[in-house]
């Protein structure tokens, strides 16, 4: 072989590998800007696959996955869960000895408290989530929380005038709405918890769920269930209307308005965690490094889920949490509390 053509053949090689090498490349993301630490992100590519509960609405679930999943090559199995059959699920997986879920994301305050107490929770803070109000924040980094859940009254306005609409929470007791709301249960909604006990406090006591029965509400287990009573006409007006399954529907255009009470609107924890007993640990950190980063965040107050990143540029027509009058409860109280509201609404609704 001459010279000449040896050189042009390992030219050849040379250039091919090349290619090879930026096909690779291309196939192999770089390391995302909102990961923690580069060293768990290579061990997460090696695990490949990350499990977690969400308590979105279920297209968000799907779309947290698949975003996930194209800025990282890992597999995102996620399964829309609300808190109350979560917190079940969860605590079967624990007593059985089963190693099934990496990331639990949970509106019901109790179950994150008995998960902590349990010592079922693995501490840790991701890196966007460092510059958090601290109220949204845990001090032993065991869970935090990167949305809340915010509580309004909601209605549709074919069949229920702006003027007439409820403008205070007090106002769904009056007579003139029987059998046209709806109201979710405690035992299966974390949040409904909140909104009972304000609703308690607001009142003066727990009478109001005596004229909450009188006028004759479905009951029904999520509160995202509620909204197709509403927009088909069925159920008018949402006692406590869940402010992600509203704005969802609201988005799509279907026939639906808001009023935030003049009393304040209804905030409820939402916290996300790390299960000690994670199969997927180093993927479970990335895959919470995600949830809290300012570009899921973003996502997220685009389609008007109240984000507690403090970065966010708020949308058009979006009131943050910074501008609404908000009711906010203490931890603590409501894990005292979960119990005694689930079984006063279960004496007056059964369930």
């Amino acid at each position: 072989m001459t010279r000449t053509l040896k050189s042009l053949v390992v030219g050849v090689v040379v250039f091919a590998s090349g290619l090879v090498w930026l096909a690779a490349s291309a196939q192999t993301p770089a390391v995302p800007s909102w990961v923690s630490d580069p060293q768990v992100y290579a061990a997460a590519k090696k695990e490949g696959a990350v499990v977690h509960y969400c308590t979105l609405p279920q297209a968000y679930c799907e779309d947290i996955g698949k975003r996930f999943e194209k800025h990282t090559g890992i597999k995102a199995d996620i399964t829309r869960m609300s808190s109350g059959p979560q917190y079940s699920r969860l605590m079967q997986e624990h007593q059985a000895g089963l190693k099934v879920t990496d990331v639990f994301e949970i509106a019901l305050v109790a179950a994150a408290v008995e998960m902590k107490t349990k010592g079922m929770l693995e501490p840790y803070l991701p890196r966007d989530a460092a510059k958090f109000d601290a109220k949204y924040r845990a001090g032993d980094r065991l869970y935090n929380e990167y949305y809340v859940n915010v509580q309004f009254i909601a209605y549709n306005p074919k069949l229920i005038s702006a003027a007439d609409a409820p403008k205070r929470w007090k106002d769904i007791y009056e007579p003139k709405w029987k059998g046209k709301l709806t109201v979710s249960h405690p035992k299966f909604s974390g949040i409904t918890v909140d909104w009972l006990m304000w609703q308690a406090k607001l009142s003066g006591g727990w009478d109001f769920l005596q004229k909450l029965k009188a006028n004759d509400p479905i009951v029904v287990r999520s509160s995202a269930e509620s909204i197709p009573l509403l927009t088909n006409g069925e159920r008018p007006l949402n006692a406590q209307a869940y402010s992600d399954a509203v704005w969802e529907a609201k988005l799509k255009g279907e026939p639906l308005e808001i009023n935030y009470p003049e009393e304040g609107v209804v905030v409820s924890h939402d916290y996300t965690g790390i299960l000690k007993s994670a199969p997927h640990p180093n993927a479970a950190k990335v895959f919470v490094d995600y949830l809290f980063s300012l570009e899921h965040a973003q996502w997220l107050v685009d389609h008007y889920v109240y984000v507690t990143h403090p970065d966010v540029k708020a949308p058009a027509g979006f009131r943050p949490l910074k501008d609404l009058k908000t009711l906010i409860l203490d931890a603590e109280e409501i894990a005292r509390e979960t119990q005694a509201v689930r079984d006063r609404f279960s004496a007056v609704f059964g369930g």
